[in-house]
């Protein structure tokens, strides 16, 4: 879709036209026998002359770059029928014969937002680089998802897996796929799932929905904020019917499920995303949802999550050249041009360090912003730990009470064992008893089963935070060091500067 808009907009005609009446999107689905926007119908497009002969040129320049692709890269395997880049042609050919991994990222061949917006590359085929043996598939900079998602354009797969990581306290039991995942050539995965919610994250006619599996009830929800474009969700659900990794214990139903509608081309992915965040936090899915606002967030968590870990960054915040500070005269016997020299070379020293304090005041800035955020998430999750713990020790309580125990069932097994069978109105009465204990028996047994698997889950949980713990109080003490560096230098500089003003004022 978005290459007819772009052919539209190429020849100054408004990309409207294809939906009216007449238009040659109307046409296509009236001429259609599902009545819905499906690839056939993209391929039947009957294009203005121009348009046509606009998307001819753009599909035969795209040829010509893949051409000269294929002949510079020696490593590339021969093209196949359809023009294609060199790693697609090396991922056809290594696609499926290793074991895939969901710990990957998925390469950049998007949705509606892909650089690749040629036609002629299969719709249905989202690359996968768990997928592929190949080592020379590129991984795109952070930069570019943050660029992406700040500037309003279509998400890549890499952009939406990383999104997925910033999402906040992703419950246990649930694992959220690469997204594309999986190919047509997928195989066995390796170690089996022990989540109980899947998340999905498909791709068909350049589109992205979501499909959410319960591997209890085998419900397949799909959330697609174009409902009119049909989604490959058969095809996963026979994909994870014969999936030996993933534990179904009912058979898979698939459910279309209510969601915001897109009004554009291209916020499929954010749309995506904002079902998939509402799911694995525990929220109501929204009626509208707001994609400036929310490309924001994740252009602004990703960024934050690059500048505490990129190489770069902290090369870039090391702290300042502190200049001398010795501010002394020369001795008298050096000659004037002696002095003249040094006081340039002094005078151009401290220039360069004021610029470069200059440069890095917006780092520190920054730098200070994060670090109150590691302060403020570190304080929360000592909250929610003890919040944890406190909870495990009342469930511990529980657990060991003697009342709540086997002990107790086995007491209640032997009265009724024993108890007497009764005559008459006695008899009743008696077996009303022994219905009651029995009923007693099986409710206090489920509600210690329950209160053990509930100390689990909450240790297991506790664990979890303490390692978050642990690692915010390992990251602040060094950002701490950083920033003081660099306030002390701020200092030095402006001690030397007053300094170079009383002497000037002398001279």
């Amino acid at each position: 879709m978005k290459l007819h808009i772009k052919c539209f907009n190429g020849v100054e005609r408004d990309p409207e036209e294809m939906w009216e009446p007449d238009g040659c999107m109307a046409k296509a689905i009236e001429g259609s026998q599902r009545k819905k926007v499906t690839q056939r119908v993209f391929d039947n497009l009957e294009l203005p002359d121009d348009v046509a002969k606009y998307l001819n040129r753009l599909r035969m320049e795209r040829q010509k770059r893949n051409a000269k692709s294929v002949i510079e890269n020696s490593t590339c395997d021969e093209a196949t029928d359809a023009p294609v880049t060199a790693h697609y042609s090396s991922y056809q050919k290594h696609a499926g014969e290793s074991a895939p991994s969901t710990s990957h990222t998925t390469m950049g061949h998007c949705s509606s937002g892909s650089h690749n917006t040629d036609d002629d590359i299969p719709p249905s085929i989202i690359y996968v680089a768990s997928d592929a043996t190949s080592h020379d598939i590129p991984t795109e900079p952070m930069s570019s998802t943050i660029s992406r998602l700040k500037g309003d354009k279509c998400l890549e797969s890499v952009d939406i897996l990383r999104c997925t990581k910033v999402f906040q306290d992703i419950p246990r039991g649930w694992h959220i796929f690469d997204p594309g995942y999986p190919l047509k050539e997928s195989g066995p995965r390796g170690q089996p799932l022990s989540a109980i919610d899947l998340i999905f994250f498909l791709n068909q006619s350049h589109h992205w929905s979501l499909c959410h599996l319960n591997t209890i009830t085998g419900h397949l929800h799909h959330y697609n904020s174009l409902s009119g474009i049909d989604m490959s969700v058969n095809r996963l659900r026979s994909w994870v019917s014969k999936e030996p990794t993933i534990r179904t214990t009912t058979e898979i139903t698939i459910w279309e499920k209510e969601c915001p509608q897109q009004g554009d081309g291209f916020n499929c992915g954010i749309f995506a995303l904002a079902v998939a965040q509402c799911l694995v936090e525990k929220k109501s899915i929204p009626s509208q949802v707001n994609t400036k606002e929310l490309r924001s967030y994740f252009a602004e968590r990703i960024e934050s999550t690059q500048q505490l870990t990129s190489p770069d960054l902290d090369s870039s915040l090391s702290p300042i050249r502190p200049v001398i500070r010795s501010t002394s005269l020369p001795a008298n016997s050096r000659s004037s041009q002696s002095i003249s020299i040094e006081s340039q070379g002094f005078f151009e020293n401290l220039r360069r360090e004021e610029g470069r304090l200059e440069i890095g005041r917006p780092v520190i800035a920054k730098k200070e912003v994060q670090l109150l955020s590691m302060k403020q998430g570190l304080g929360s999750r000592r909250q929610k730990l003890k919040e944890r713990e406190d909870m495990a020790s009342v469930l511990r309580g529980q657990v060991s009470d003697p009342e709540t125990t086997e002990a107790v069932l086995v007491k209640i097994e032997v009265w009724i064992n024993e108890c007497p069978e009764g005559v008459g109105i006695m008899k009743e009465r008696i077996n009303e008893m022994k219905s009651d204990a029995a009923s007693r028996k099986k409710s206090m047994r489920e509600e210690s089963k329950f209160l053990r698997e509930r100390l689990r889950t909450v240790e297991a949980e506790c664990d979890d935070i303490r390692k978050e713990v642990k690692q915010l109080e390992d990251q602040i003490p060094s950002h701490e060091k950083e920033l003081k560096a660099m306030m002390e230098t701020e200092q030095h500089l402006a001690h030397i500067k007053q300094s170079c003003a009383e002497f000037a004022k002398s001279r």
